[in-house]
């Protein structure tokens, strides 16, 4: 049944709004029932309001009742008075368990979850516990639940950190890695609740689907059987419901991010990259290309061409074609102009490593396409290896549409609502937070040079260690981190670095960045999912966040002012850039000089601060057209599945 379950998921087309038609104002906005807060956290006091009703209870009477409710979710007889008593009941057993009692925000934030929306809880307010007591509920109907993390570190720390919880209330948990071997991730799937990313959930899609050949559709399927060949095992049993963590970056940001999966490097040759980053060495700007930095192009010149065609004809059988000669230098321009060492990717042990550059983090398993990967490790002077053989890809869109019941949860997600809504079809519900928020912005600054802003950052961390409090400065990239570290360095004082570079002590790192005046200097922390305790000498005053560079998406900056003032703590961000800061960079040059003259006028400070929010505002309205431009070329949602062995 779960096979051919998936099978007519995998066949059905899916209809996604992607403009403000009246398709969507009616049928959307008008007749979809939309969860507010409001009436969320009127259910949650309902939930708080039965809470003697189980606390009476001893565990063997309280196990017999979530039993119960497990036979009624497993029907799909769960009525809504009956929802609001199991995760009452639920809500008791995570007590019994674990020493939690969910607040009132976080039973509104599970309550949401099963509405099927997409919850901004503020960070630090505990949203595993939520997913935990949504996922429950979801196992508990017996079609298993994807609860999706950002990596394999927080899927494996959550599922064991709830493992109390899962087994008081009869649920199954699994935990699917990259590592896992086959029949591990099999066991995984077959779980209740099933812990992992989003890459191992689409990549074991696709293995499926490739795994079944002709078999892949309903029909293939259905002719097969009759025929008595047998369907081969699949891995995953179905697609029925996805509670995803750090929403707006897998969905968002990385879904339109498509997911290969590769065979062994194909027969290409690798001398054309080669010789066509020795050309891009010696031609000019402005005489053999022009930049488009808006969109990120280079584009060759008369002058270029000629040139490239003098090298064709010159190397003889480096370069196969003119054609083919013009693309590989297009690209190796771009990898010196557009893709940086620190920035996007890392070198190590002699590879081109990706690094995301929302969260800081490495992405060892992930290659640019188009022969961008390759003009990189011609760059670097690396060994360039062949373009792999896709045999399967989808985008990470593509494949959460594919759940029957999905939903999120993040602390950034009001800012993407609009894009929620028209490519997934999912409300936004803001949940306040338990307690009252203390975070204070102690001051703004905005400096012409970048050399003024890093001292400006020293006497801030000076300062603020002096009184005893942690401090966090955030920067954009690994190079950023690096020059604020040298500058800390220079004037002896203590600190830890956190980038890419240096992420496999990130636990210990985060781990003593609470303590009181340490300082912490660390990419971006969007999605890490590792709060900052605050030790005894400094919780009376809070953690001091710094941001020294603002992101092109202002849900990053936010992400990162989250990490003070947690749970009614005090904290306090300050914002230190500077106009040479990668934000400015699609401003003319003759208007940022103008405005550095003016900046220490308060008008001046205005003015640049406004620069600022415009320039965020443009680079995420940029992103959200090309994403959206992206689904607008496909015609049909279906996977795109080219089979290697059937071509040849």
């Amino acid at each position: 049944m779960n096979l051919w379950r998936n099978l007519y998921l995998a066949e059905r087309p899916r209809h996604v709004p992607l403009g403000w038609d009246w398709i969507v104002a009616r049928v959307a906005l008008c007749f979809k029932p939309r969860p507010h807060s409001s009436s969320l956290l009127r259910d949650a006091r309902r939930v708080l309001a039965t809470e003697d009703e189980f606390a009476s209870l001893d565990d063997a009477c309280l196990r017999l009742r979530l039993a119960e409710f497990r036979v009624l979710f497993r029907l799909n007889r769960d009525a809504p008075h009956e929802r609001i008593l199991a995760l009452s009941a639920v809500r008791e057993a995570a007590f019994r368990a674990r020493g939690e009692r969910a607040y009132l925000t976080q039973v509104a934030g599970a309550l949401g979850l099963l509405s099927g929306c997409i919850v901004e809880m503020a960070t630090g307010e505990g949203k595993t516990l939520t997913a935990s007591l949504a996922a429950i509920l979801e196992g508990w109907r017996g079609k298993g639940c994807h609860v999706v993390t950002s990596n394999d570190y927080l899927a494996a720390r959550d599922a064991e950190l709830m493992t109390p919880l899962y087994d008081f209330c009869g649920v199954s948990v699994g935990v699917v890695s990259q590592d896992c071997p086959r029949e591990e991730r099999m066991a995984g799937y077959a779980c209740d609740v099933t812990y992992l990313t989003s890459k191992e959930a689409t990549a074991d899609f696709l293995r499926d689907r490739m795994a079944m050949g002709g078999c892949s559709t309903l029909i293939g399927a259905l002719s097969a059987t009759l025929a008595g060949t047998p369907v081969p095992e699949l891995l995953q049993r179905g697609l029925a419901s996805a509670i995803v963590d750090e929403a707006d970056s897998v969905l968002c940001d990385g879904g339109s991010t498509p997911l290969i999966i590769s065979g062994e490097p194909g027969e290409a040759r690798t001398d054309i990259y080669l010789a066509a980053s020795d050309l891009a060495d010696v031609m000019e700007l402005g005489r053999d290309y022009r930049l488009n930095l808006a969109f990120r192009e280079v584009q060759l010149t008369d002058q270029g061409r000629a040139t490239v065609f003098a090298a064709v004809a010159e190397a003889g059988s480096a370069f196969r074609s003119r054609n083919r000669a013009c693309e590989v230098v297009l690209q190796a321009l771009e990898a010196r102009h557009f893709f940086h060492a620190s920035v996007q990717y890392v070198v190590h042990d002699g590879k081109v490593v990706i690094v995301d550059e929302a969260t800081g983090r490495p992405m060892p398993d992930h290659e640019w396409r188009d022969g961008i990967h390759q003009a990189v490790s011609a760059k670097e002077g690396l060994a360039v290896q062949a373009p792999r053989v896709t045999c399967a890809q989808a985008t990470f869109q593509e494949f959460f549409l594919r759940y029957t019941r999905l939903s999120g949860m993040t602390g950034t997600a009001w800012e993407a609502r609009t894009e929620f809504l028209q490519f997934y079809g999912l409300f936004v519900s803001r949940i306040p937070t338990n307690k009252p928020c203390l975070r204070r912005e102690s001051r703004r600054r905005v400096w012409a040079l970048g050399e003024e802003k890093v001292r400006d950052v020293i006497a801030e961390t000076r300062r603020m260690r002096e009184d005893g409090r942690p401090v966090l400065i955030g920067t954009r990239s690994i190079e950023g981190s690096e020059s604020i570290a040298r500058a800390l360095s220079g004037v002896a004082l203590p600190h830890e670095v956190l980038n890419a570079v240096l992420h496999e002590r990130e636990a210990d790192i985060v781990a003593m960045a609470g303590r009181g005046g340490a300082v912490t200097v660390a990419t971006n922390m969007a999605g890490r999912g590792t709060d900052i305790k605050l030790d005894a000498d400094a919780a009376g005053h809070g953690l001091h966040v710094i941001l020294t560079e603002r992101h092109a998406s202002t849900r990053v900056d936010r992400q990162l002012r989250g990490r003070c003032a947690r749970q009614g703590d005090p904290g306090t961000t300050a914002d230190i850039i500077s106009l040479e800061d990668s934000l400015f960079e699609l401003v003319p040059r003759k208007a940022l000089a103008a405005l550095g003259m003016i900046l220490t006028r308060r008008f001046g400070q205005w003015l640049a601060w406004r620069l600022a929010a415009w320039c965020q505002w443009s680079g995420d309205r940029k992103a959200f057209r090309q994403r959206k431009q992206l689904l607008k070329s496909c015609k049909e949602f279906d996977l795109l599945i080219s089979y290697a062995g059937n071509k040849r």
